[in-house]
């Protein structure tokens, strides 16, 4: 989903990009000079840092509008206007890429790629629903391990990107491929957890009977990220 900033005369304070009115917006400050002009041309956010960084944006006719192409990445808001332009904060919330496109209501356009190189991605969040966390007693032939997601699907293209990291009580360890969407349902005597019906899942090779296995998720995308622990159960 795209998000839409615009910008009204009359609003001289900040306006949030993420609680600005669709729709609002006033005269470019230079509505003499027909294209549009950013500054910089490219965004880009070193390892760690989460300050923001100002996009300035000059010419152009009629109001700005400004769609973030993933707004779980960055937020934008309106920091500065003038006669000659309107400068923007855009503030890094995780990593990845994404464009900010500007255009105004005469058609004119220019696109910001972003790129935001921070340990910290836009996690969706895991249960582990089969077998159901702190089971014993687990056939060692269970053969997939189930994780549910929540129901909104706001991280389901993510998903894929996670991979499962069972530690057993003997200290090995077994790490699965990606996870893998299904349509479900999972298997009988799964869990059933309330608004988490986006269920992935990963084969699992042969167990070892009377070990107990810690359930991890691992993300491939950002190997500095400590694995994430949603579950347990027991041979």
């Amino acid at each position: 989903m795209k998000l839409i900033l615009a910008l009204s005369i009359a609003m001289a304070p900040i306006i949030s990009a993420c609680g600005g009115t669709p729709g609002q917006g006033v005269a470019s400050p230079t509505a003499g000079i027909t294209s549009l002009a950013t500054q910089p041309q490219a965004l880009s956010f070193s390892t760690q840092t989460t300050q923001p960084s100002t996009l300035t944006v000059t010419g152009g006719t009629g109001t700005y509008r400004l769609a973030v192409s993933d707004t779980r990445l960055v937020d934008v808001s309106t920091v500065a206007q003038s006669s000659l332009s309107t400068t923007f904060a855009v503030t890094p919330i995780a990593g990845g890429t994404t464009t900010i496109a500007i255009s105004d209501t005469a058609s004119n356009s220019a696109t910001v790629p972003v790129a935001i190189d921070i340990c910290l991605p836009p996690s969706p969040a895991f249960a582990q629903v089969y077998p159901s966390s702190t089971s014993s007693g687990v056939r060692t032939d269970v053969g997939a391990i189930w994780l549910a997601s929540p129901t909104n699907g706001a991280y389901e293209d993510t998903i894929t990107q996670y991979k499962i990291r069972l530690l057993a009580s003997d200290n090995s360890i077994i790490e699965t491929g990606p996870l893998a969407l299904t349509n479900g349902p999972p298997p009988s005597g799964s869990a059933a957890i309330s608004g988490y019906t986006v269920y992935s899942t990963a084969s699992v090779p042969t167990l070892r009977a009377g070990l107990r296995y810690q359930v991890q998720i691992i993300s491939m995308s950002f190997p500095c990220l400590p694995p994430v622990v949603v579950g347990s159960f027991s041979t």
